[in-house]
């Protein structure tokens, strides 16, 4: 499923009138009638419902649904906030339409103090104030009726976008909570981003007949990755394969204070389906993880300072290395990274191992092969020079600016973890709860990446097949019944076989 941004889903609007003969006043009807649909499946004719409607095409939206409401006999009232010689050409088309067939609407402008008292007693409130259109910092009547709104116990209904939120940009301040947020033919970005996630509610996507050739031409490659998309990508094994069809990966992570996570990075691999793997770490904490990593080879490192010191031996044709669980951030550490990245083989690098690679930037572009960097928050504000906040505003443009300036592979870890790839694509994870919120769980993801792009297949498909995976394992225990801050993240690793056999049988 494709996910737009307001001005891909301006032009895939204006691609549907200009090229293909659905006028702007016939789209407006389409999704007017495919809206209405799902509304009267959410509320009865004894509710109250009053629907709000702004200047643009959002609240031409909302005419056409006062209009069915009104001729399918519901209780319902239509409020038109601004003066009715600012709302678009096509909404005033649509408003004629609802006089005609005998509906009556109300103006804020006339009648402030009603519009209040109304929304304070209604059942069912219809946000049809900004969609996409907003931008910048709500303005009076808006702020107000917003307000009014969020404080009312009725059902709130948001169309497209809740009013207030962006549909780009995570921040909001003030905005309509919606119950549900009924979004037009593609999800927008802010549904994705935090905190402007918490004002859509439940969301539901709804077809109003755009063309996918339209959304194609909108020119933007960012998709949700769902279990349906893992199904669909999954490639299965053959029945004379062995370890070595199944990829030799090679790890290199743990310090004397951290051998847990190498261990969860290892075990996650072994899981993850990888055929060989070799574990490269500390001389002195070999033992620690091997005790509980049975599957894997070791390879010991000279020690220092508590973490690894000196060239690690690279003497095996590898077709994967992950490197950065637990490894501390000594003059070694550095030493070894450059080491790996001018190694040249497909590569993950997560925690410790990003501390320095802004010091080797100029290294990365020379390579040949694919490097996969798996920044959470932090460590994505410090590898792009900029603050959390900044990062956090705009995911998709800077983790999509980091991966084409840089020539790596970007998976942006967090709610809806977002994977950036040098090609300009993107794609959005779907799966995941709090539960995957604890130490460790980068880990895991680290070596079930490795895992998934050691092995024969799309570079692309690996890298979101092993995200939806790791949060999926994580969604499966709490679907039964698992309270998230229980699971520990060697949980989720031990769920890894259930969650793949869940999805491909």
């Amino acid at each position: 499923m494709r996910i737009l941004s307001k001005n891909g889903m301006y032009s895939a609007d204006k691609y549907t009138s200009e090229n293909l003969g659905i006028s702007p006043v016939q789209l407006m009807e389409n999704a007017g009638q495919a809206l209405s649909i799902k509304i009267l499946g959410r509320v009865n004719k004894e509710c109250k419902i009053c629907v709000l409607s702004g200047t643009g095409n959002n609240g031409g939206d909302g005419i056409v649904i006062a209009r069915i409401l009104h001729e399918k006999g519901y209780n319902s009232s239509l409020w038109i906030i601004p003066p009715t010689d600012k709302i678009s050409a096509s909404a005033a088309e649509h408003l004629n339409r609802f006089i005609n067939s005998g509906g009556s609407f109300r103006s804020y402008i006339e009648s402030e103090k009603e519009l209040l008292n109304e929304i304070e007693s209604a059942d069912v409130i219809i946000d049809c104030l900004f969609g996409i259109g907003m931008s910048g910092v709500l303005k009076p009547p808006y702020d107000t009726i917003i307000s009014e709104v969020n404080k009312s116990k009725a059902y709130i209904i948001a169309i497209d976008v809740p009013s207030g939120v962006n549909a780009d940009f995570a921040d909001a301040e003030l905005a309509v909570r919606a119950d549900v947020t009924l979004t037009i033919q593609c999800p927008k970005r802010s549904a994705f981003l935090f905190p402007a996630r918490n004002y859509y509610g439940e969301l539901i996507v709804v077809d109003i007949g755009i063309p996918d050739e339209a959304v194609e031409k909108a020119g933007e490659d960012v998709r949700l990755w769902d279990a349906n998309d893992y199904v669909r990508t999954h490639v299965k094994r053959l029945q004379d394969s062995h370890k070595g069809t199944h990829g030799r990966m090679l790890l290199v992570g743990g310090s004397e204070n951290m051998p847990g996570a190498v261990s969860l990075a290892a075990r996650s691999a072994l899981r993850g389906g990888i055929g060989l793997l070799t574990v490269a770490a500390p001389k002195n904490i070999i033992p620690i993880v091997a005790g509980h990593i049975l599957e894997a080879t070791y390879l010991p490192c000279t020690e220092s300072e508590g973490g690894l010191q000196g060239e690690i031996k690279l003497d095996k044709d590898y077709d994967c290395i992950v490197m950065g669980p637990g490894l501390g951030r000594t003059e070694g550490v550095k030493n070894a990274v450059l080491q790996i990245l001018r190694y040249d083989k497909k590569t993950v690098m997560d925690a410790d191992a990003l501390y320095f690679l802004p010091e080797f930037w100029e290294v990365v572009k020379k390579r040949t092969q694919p490097l996969i960097i798996t920044p959470h928050m932090g460590e994505m504000a410090r590898l792009c020079g900029m603050s959390i906040e900044e990062v956090q505003k705009n995911r998709f443009t800077v983790a999509s600016e980091l991966a084409i300036r840089n020539r790596v592979e970007v998976v942006l870890k967090g709610p809806y973890t977002i994977t950036a790839l040098s090609d300009g694509s993107q794609t959005v994870n779907s799966s995941g709860n709090p539960a995957l919120a604890k130490g460790g769980s980068g880990d895991i993801l680290a070596g079930l990446i490795g895992a998934f792009i050691a092995q024969k297949g799309s570079l692309a498909t690996a890298i979101s097949n092993a995200v939806f995976l790791h949060g999926y394992s994580a969604d499966i225990i709490v679907s039964g019944g698992k309270a998230p801050e229980g699971i520990l993240a060697s949980d989720i690793i031990e769920k890894i076989p259930d969650a793949m056999s869940l999805l491909i049988t």
